[in-house]
């Protein structure tokens, strides 16, 4: 569950007991012109509240396991990435570097194919990829030959971490409820 949808969910459950509770404060001030008997309504109070809150629970839950996913999906990117990189210092390296390398990266690909649908996908269009750089970075190492040059290497490298920057600075971390340090330790500061 994505942190949009748990927003809205948590917020429609909080407008639901809102008015059950108005409702509850309505018939407690009525309650002598109505048959229904205030007691009775007490009684229905845990089942009314016991219901919002196993929702709440479940989607709580589902949030939880959206995240380990997305945990997953994001170590597999930075994985396949540093292979990417690796490869690109290697000096004439062996075709299975490049092989495996490749190998990562079109994995990462569908595995962002199964966790996110396209943009604008529906029944009769396919859409487009959600993280294009994952797969520009696919091309990048691809178009790298064995035999290429330190300085075509080192070009092939600066564009590989410019995509995964550009990729990664985006909407994708945005997900995580990621949180600034409260005492970080860097030279820059102040």
């Amino acid at each position: 569950m994505t942190k949009k949808q748990l927003k809205i969910n948590v917020f429609s459950i909080i407008i639901f007991l809102t008015i059950i509770l108005i409702i509850y404060v309505v018939f407690y001030i009525i309650q002598y012109k109505l048959t229904i008997h205030y007691e009775e309504l007490i009684k229905l109070l845990p089942l009314i509240i016991a219901i919002p809150a196993t929702y709440l629970g479940y989607c709580f839950q589902q949030r939880i396991s959206y995240l380990k996913d997305l945990r997953n999906l994001a170590y597999n990117m930075v994985n396949s990435v540093r292979e990417a990189i690796k490869y690109t210092y290697i000096e004439n390296p062996e075709k299975t570097f490049k092989l495996d390398a490749l190998c990562y990266l079109s994995k990462v690909i569908e595995e962002v194919r199964m966790f996110y649908k396209n943009v604008g996908q529906n029944k009769d269009y396919v859409g487009l990829y959600p993280f294009e750089p994952i797969k520009e970075i696919f091309k990048i190492l691809e178009r790298l030959e064995t035999t290429s040059s330190e300085k075509e290497r080192k070009d092939a490298r600066n564009k590989i971490i410019t995509k995964w920057k550009e990729l990664w600075k985006e909407e994708f971390l945005h997900e995580f409820d990621r949180l600034e340090p409260s005492k970080p330790v860097s030279k820059y500061l102040n």
